[in-house]
């Protein structure tokens, strides 16, 4: 009797000779070959602070960073997920006060 896998990132249960799952496309090749090693997402980390602590262009690269770590949590299997997800929920928030407040000293600059 074949033994059983269950596929990580889905959760279906597999024959063990299948290389890649045939319901999510997860290769288990390269799941097996990194003994649960889990890479650490350079980019949830530093799209995380400067989402976080930089000016309007530096956030932005931030929100583009932290796209890019739940693109690589998703498909390569990288931690910090959550991280990079919260740096995408807090970027555009903190964008939309810097351009309020840009405009609202603007207002008060000008009118002077």
């Amino acid at each position: 009797m074949a033994n059983v896998l269950i596929c990580p990132k889905c959760g279906q249960e597999l024959n063990d000779i299948t290389r890649y799952c045939p319901y999510c496309g997860f290769n288990l090749s390269i799941e097996e070959s990194q003994n649960n090693r889990r890479d650490t997402n350079i980019y949830a980390i530093v799209g995380f602070v400067l989402a976080l602590t930089g000016d309007f262009l530096m956030v932005l690269a931030g929100l583009i960073l932290c796209a890019i770590g739940i693109n690589k949590a998703n498909r390569e299997g990288y931690d910090l997920k959550g991280l990079a997800l919260a740096g995408v929920i807090i970027a555009p928030i903190k964008l939309f006060l810097i351009i309020i407040f840009t405009i609202l000293y603007l207002g008060l600059f000008f009118s002077l």
